[in-house]
């Protein structure tokens, strides 16, 4: 449980342009704080 509060506040206090917090190495608005792909669609040109 102590794990995950931990987990949620580094998810919560990344930048759009820091490291993803899951250890990937991309910036966080590429990885997990980007938006849902199902929502947003492939409707771009």
């Amino acid at each position: 449980a102590e794990q995950d509060a931990m987990r949620a506040q580094a998810y919560a206090s990344a930048g759009r342009n820091d490291p993803c917090p899951c250890g990937s190495g991309r910036k966080y608005k590429k990885c997990h704080g980007a938006p849902h792909q199902a929502a947003t669609g492939s409707a771009r040109r």
